[in-house]
């Protein structure tokens, strides 16, 4: 039995598109309040998949122990995700003991393989590093932001633990992810449908390295058939400025392009926005953290699962214009249905 934590997520239903092409037609999900994988099914007109949906708290060791039952091959893809500062505890608790429950409970029920997915982030930058590999290791105290660090240690704690309880497992470390069936959506989805409404109302200089969520998907069904126990995988595809994204939105949405905001002042409006969020005010679209990783131009080399894995990517002005057309679609259809 397969068993996908995270699966309502951008890359869980990429993964679950992944293994029904695969001929995969058994699931187990572990799903929040937000079930996206239902609309994914019946979006796709799905109904030859068999998709058993479970309630758990990762930080729940006997809840997780109690719907794992029959789990052979695991997917971790759950994770608290956010570049607000502040919150290290609730991190904490979902990027690193959430992960060392789910390998608890894995030995409990007899998993035969894991698959966890961290991230680029969990790869601490060292000044004068521009273009980093797995070798680099995972380095929590080298974080740019605390959801990198709680990344860094749960990679840490997963290798550590895995090979205590002697479950194979692989470590993916993606870069920024982009790509259809985002339905939440993410920050950078959210960020390509206001580009293309013209709702962003500036944007701000700097780079990253961004990777399709197909991609991610294909490379992780891959490392579970094929990779060695106890690897690491970089799955980066092209490294891109924040400003080629843009343009490439508004050239196909002929809307108006916005501004560009200047490095000095980024820095002061993000001091500001974190000093609002900290008085009660909203989450800030910009902080210290998120300019410090758009402005230290780090690539990553993904050549081990390309070479290893034979992995694939995909073009990037294809994924860009390819979650375009899906979020146009999503729209379309929320319309037709709020109106039926």
């Amino acid at each position: 039995m397969v068993f996908i934590t995270g699966a309502s997520g951008l890359v869980g239903c990429a993964l679950i598109m992944e293994l029904y092409q695969q001929g995969v037609r058994k699931i187990r999900v572990l799903i929040n309040r937000n079930n996206n994988v239902k609309t994914l099914l019946e979006e796709h007109n799905i109904q030859d998949l068999n998709v058993e949906y479970v309630f758990a708290n990762l930080i729940d060791k006997e809840a997780l122990i109690h719907v794992m039952g029959g789990v052979t091959e695991v997917y971790h893809l759950a994770a608290l995700i956010s570049i607000v500062p502040g919150i290290y505890p609730k991190l904490y608790e979902t990027n690193v003991i959430g992960v060392e429950n789910l390998i608890a409970a894995s030995k409990v029920v007899g998993v035969k393989k894991i698959i966890h997915l961290s991230s680029v982030e969990a790869i601490g930058y060292k000044k004068g590093e521009m273009l980093l590999n797995e070798s680099a290791g995972f380095r929590p105290d080298n974080a740019f932001i605390e959801y990198g660090k709680t990344k860094a240690i749960g990679a840490i704690k997963a290798l550590e633990l895995a090979q205590e309880a002697k479950i194979p497992l692989v470590i993916l470390a993606p870069a920024g992810i982009i790509g259809p069936y985002d339905y939440t959506p993410s920050r950078l989805g959210q960020f390509i449908w206001d580009s293309s409404q013209h709702k962003l109302p500036a944007y701000i200089d700097g780079s990253f390295d961004f990777v399709d969520s197909r991609d991610v998907a294909t490379l992780a069904y891959q490392a579970m058939q094929n990779a060695p126990a106890y690897e690491v995988y970089i799955c980066s595809g092209t490294h891109a400025t924040l400003d080629h994204i843009i343009t490439t939105v508004v050239e196909q949405t002929h809307v108006k392009k916005p501004p560009k905001i200047a490095r000095p002042l980024a820095k002061i409006l993000a001091f500001f926005f974190e000093l609002i969020y900290k008085l009660g005010g909203p989450q800030p679209l910009l902080t210290s953290g998120s300019l410090r990783i758009t402005h230290a131009g780090i690539s990553y080399d993904s050549s081990k699962a390309q070479r290893d894995l034979q992995w694939k990517i995909r073009p990037l002005d294809h994924t860009i214009l390819e979650t375009l057309s899906w979020l146009q679609k999503r729209e379309t259809n929320k319309t037709i249905k709020k109106h039926s």
